[in-house]
């Protein structure tokens, strides 16, 4: 992943169960050459908090208009993400979220009306 993370690529990532991690995440998050990245497939990343962490503190991938986070973390963890705000498609299949986490993520106001 940190190879990847240093090379520049189309504005589209598809790293769907390749079970990077957290350290991979961070790696990809850390990374100056995402600027225009505006696709996230990272669905089975198996995120943690230092992840969600890393992906919430980037400044390289504010651009994102999807995210796929199927089968990777908490939806507690999503709702500092600074980047929702463009986010036309967000996908969160077959993660854990409570009842009271999908209120909290409906009623956040990093989700643009069309996603809230």
């Amino acid at each position: 992943m940190r190879a990847l993370a240093a090379s520049s690529f189309s504005p589209n990532l598809n790293i769907v169960y390749n079970q990077i991690g957290s350290a991979g995440i961070e790696a990809l998050a850390a990374s100056t050459c995402f600027p225009n990245l505006t696709w996230l497939y990272a669905g089975g990343s198996h995120l943690r908090d230092a992840g969600m962490q890393a992906l919430a503190a980037s400044s390289s991938l504010t651009s994102l208009t999807f995210l796929d986070l199927s089968d990777s973390c908490e939806s507690q963890s999503l709702l500092g993400l600074p980047f929702f705000s463009k986010l036309t498609s967000l996908n969160l299949r077959g993660n854990m979220i409570s009842a009271e986490g999908a209120v909290a993520l409906a009623a956040s106001s990093f989700f643009p009306p069309t996603l809230g």
